[in-house]
Formats: structure tokens, C-alpha cells, sequence
């Protein structure tokens, strides 16, 4: 039965004893045999390596980076998203989700982006998102009718939509990418890995004491793709972050795909690049 494990992390730049909780995310790559590693707040500075460079040197994962903000050219100051994989990454697009504001902008003036990828896969046609929401609650709301104006063109058999949105389940952002609520007569479509199949707490933020989910990995999906399991992972204090991981695990069904051979490679077993 082919198999994608994503885990989605908040990678707090440098801050925090990076490279013990560099090493730390490396070792939870091998150990949960990750598939694919979707990262926001990644920090690029001229005087030392990208952070996905490292964790793609450690690995021997794909590695895709796209900057966010640029705080100054040169020596590069910048903050951005990276996918790491697997597998080959494919045709990477972005969308801009909140423009920058101000002169210098820094917390809730900054821009935000999602990062689009596609898997490489003979099983099945994977596309992934990865988003980071801005810190402004209306702002945010702006942010998930661009994600999903995006998203909804889509026609893989999977796609993935992980990231940091920075807003708890009840509010309008994460109830409308679930069409629970529309926004200008739209509704988005996307299905909570979480309320599939968590198990655990589910609380990612912060990890010090967590009491807000506002990392998420969602989907949508053919029928013959199941979701085996969400948890949270790396909620000790600053293990990894100060953001916890959300793993989700996807599946195909062979009862809900008849026309599948009966013996098919797992996704997870296949040779990484």
C-alpha cells in the first residue's frame, strides 16, 4: 500500500541552540521516515548556511527554498519557506498571501507567502503546499481566500496544504479552507488531517506550554486516499522549535482502488535522491 508521510515545522531560524535542534530534527527525519519536511521561517544569512541547505546535506533530501521577506540584500538577511523530499520536486510556484508593509517590516508587516511543489512519483500525482499566514487576523482571512483561490485549480490525486496559519480551528481563515463558513460566496473544501485521524494532543504552540493549534496539515483528496494517522511530535520545550510538528500519514486504500495490483511498492521504500 504506497505511503506519504509530511510533516509540517515552524523552523524558528537560528534562535534557540540551532544546531542541537538541528540535529534533533534530523535524527525525528530518520526515525519517522519522513517523506516529505515542509518548513517555514527558514533563515537565510550571507555569512552562513541556509538552514534547508543544512538539513538538505544532512539528509540527502531534495531541497526547494523560497524567500519570504528580504530584511537586507547583502550580506543576505532573509527569511523564507523550504521543502525537503525524498523524491524529486517538480514545478515549484508560489502564491503571495500579504504583501509587505512599511519601510522595515518585521512581525505583522511582513510578507507571507505559500510555496507550491509537486512530488515526482510513479503512483500517483502529489502536489503540496506550504503556507505561513501572517500574524494579522484580517490579514489572515485575505491570506486563505488567495491559498485556496490557488489551491482549488488543482487536479492531483493528492493535494497537501501544511504550514504555520496562525489561527486557532474556530476562526474564519481555518473554517473557511474547510468550507465550514463562506467568504464573498466561496468556500473552500480542504479536510483537517487532524480531525481524520488524530491522536494525541493536539496543541503546537508554544512548546513550552502548549495551549494554541495553529499548525495544520490539511488535504483533499480521490476516495482512494486515506489518512492513517495525525500526531503532534516535538512538544518539548524548543526540542525542535518553539513550534511543535504536525505528521500526517497518506495512503491509497486497495479496498477503495480495485484496479491497483495486488502487490504495489510502498512509497516509503523507494530510494531517496
Amino acid at each position: 500500500m504506497p505511503r506519504l508521510k509530511v510533516m509540517t515545522l515552524n523552523l524558528w531560524g537560528f534562535r534557540g541552540h540551532w544546531e542541537a535542534r538541528r540535529e534533533r530534527l534530523v535524527a525525528v527525519m530518520q526515525e519517522e521516515e519522513l517523506d516529505v519536511l515542509l518548513l517555514q521561517e527558514v533563515a537565510d544569512r550571507g555569512w552562513r548556511l541556509n538552514q534547508a541547505v543544512e538539513l538538505a546535506s544532512f539528509t540527502g533530501y531534495a531541497m526547494l527554498y523560497l524567500p519570504a521577506q528580504l530584511f537586507f540584500p547583502w550580506p543576505t538577511v532573509a527569511t523564507g519557506l523550504a521543502v525537503l523530499s525524498r523524491f524529486p520536486l517538480a514545478n515549484p510556484g508560489s502564491e503571495e498571501l500579504a504583501p509587505a508593509r512599511g519601510i522595515f517590516p518585521i512581525g505583522a508587516q511582513e510578507r507571507r507567502i505559500a510555496q507550491r511543489v509537486e512530488l515526482a512519483l510513479d503512483q500517483m500525482s502529489v502536489v503540496i503546499y506550504n503556507a505561513h499566514f501572517p500574524l494579522d487576523a484580517e490579514a489572515r482571512v485575505l491570506a486563505a481566500r488567495r491559498l485556496w483561490a490557488r489551491v482549488a485549480a488543482e487536479e492531483a490525486v493528492l493535494t497537501v496544504v501544511g504550514g504555520d496559519f496562525n489561527a486557532q480551528p474556530d476562526e474564519a481563515p481555518i473554517r473557511f479552507l474547510q468550507g465550514q463558513i463562506p467568504l464573498d460566496s466561496r468556500r473552500g473544501a480542504l479536510v483537517d488531517a487532524w480531525t481524520t485521524a488524530g491522536i494525541g494532543d493536539a496543541e503546537t504552540y508554544p512548546t513550552v506550554a502548549p495551549r494554541a493549534r495553529i499548525d495544520y496539515i490539511f488535504y483533499q483528496a480521490e476516495p482512494n486516499i486515506i489518512v492513517q494517522e495525525t500526531k503532534v511530535i516535538g512538544r518539548t520545550p524548543h526540542a525542535l522549535s518553539d513550534h511543535a510538528g504536525v505528521v500526517a500519514t497518506f495512503a491509497i486504500s486497495p479496498s477503495r482502488a480495485p484496479e491497483l495490483p495486488e502487490e504495489v511498492e510502498p512509497v516509503a521504500t523507494l530510494e531517496p535522491v
